[in-house]
Formats: structure tokens, sequence, C-alpha cells
């Protein structure tokens, strides 16, 4: 069963290399990068 609670996660943008700490993440949510507003999970 997967589980859709809001989870934290640290992910690194493709395009600039910074690592984005992202808190209250729920799977099919829009994040981007906060240097270069890249879209990071597609």
């Amino acid at each position: 069963m997967p589980d859709d609670s809001p989870q934290k996660i640290l992910i690194e943008c493709r395009s600039c290399g910074i690592e984005n700490q992202i808190s209250g993440y729920i799977p099919g949510m829009y994040i981007h990068c906060n240097q270069c507003r890249e879209r990071l999970i597609g």
C-alpha cells in the first residue's frame, strides 16, 4: 500500500546542480528549482 503522506525530499537540479530540499512533497506535485526555476520532477 503506497504511503501518500507528505514527505521531505532532497533533489539535485539537472540544470544548475543545486540541491533543493522540498518539505511536504506529495507524488504528482509540481516542484521547481529554487535557483533556476527548472522543473525538477516531470
